[in-house]
């Protein structure tokens, strides 16, 4: 728990709490010019179909994206300064400051997905009329349901999860610009819906293998910073 009161007080809540709205906004800005550029032309059969491929192709890749930046930030840059080679030597267990930096990443990338899940898609239903994403408009009611919920709150752990694998690119050279290329690979593997021809085999799937990969590669990491000489 100290160690979580220190992670918290360098990275100033307030500054991040800024950070991200400014991001959500900017999301906002970029969905609403989408909208309004459609010339009049409908671009989904339903608004059902918008909300579900903005999250997938624009919200969700954007949120790897977020926290990619916040994990070099966060993790490779204390190790690329040396910073976390002189919390060592104060006697701090290595695996407890790294599990608390990367859950800190995990958290960062769930709490970016719900928070512009939720908000992006309420304002876009109240901006439905004005926009060419669907002919029709529709209720809340109807769209955050229980089954979104889920769906979101998966969603958000897989790339909480997933943003970890950026964290062992990055560790490779100590490079801040590696982790947030691989965190952009990433997104555009995200966005691109891959999907291969094989029965029962689909985005989920692939979204599941990824979490799985990253959860792996944090093994590898432990096992690497337990290596690291002074």
């Amino acid at each position: 728990m100290n160690l979580f009161s220190i992670e918290n007080v360098k990275l100033k809540r307030g500054r991040m709490a800024v950070v991200s709205l400014l991001f959500i906004l900017t999301l906002f800005a970029f969905l609403s010019i989408l909208g309004l550029s459609a010339g009049g032309q409908v671009m989904f059969p339903n608004m059902t179909t918008a909300l579900r491929e903005i999250n997938n192709s624009i919200i969700w890749p954007s949120c790897l994206i977020f926290t990619g930046v916040w994990a070099s930030k966060i993790f490779v840059e204390e190790f690329r300064s040396k910073t976390m080679m002189n919390i060592w030597v104060c006697g701090i267990d290595r695996n407890r400051i790294v599990l608390v930096k990367l859950f800190l990443i995990l958290s960062i990338g769930m709490l970016i997905t719900l928070l512009s899940t939720l908000v992006l898609n309420f304002l876009l239903i109240i901006l439905a009329p004005y926009m060419a994403y669907a002919e029709k408009g529709m209720s809340f009611s109807s769209h955050f349901s229980a089954p979104f919920i889920e769906l979101v709150t998966l969603n958000a752990i897989y790339i909480g999860i997933t943003s970890l694998l950026s964290v062992s690119f990055g560790m490779r050279g100590y490079s801040t610009s590696t982790t947030i290329i691989a965190s952009l690979v990433m997104a555009v593997l995200w966005a691109s819906q891959i999907s291969l021809q094989i029965p029962g085999f689909s985005t989920s799937n692939i979204r599941f293998i990824l979490a799985l990969i990253s959860v792996i590669s944090v093994l590898f990491l432990l096992r690497r910073t337990n290596r690291l000489d002074f």
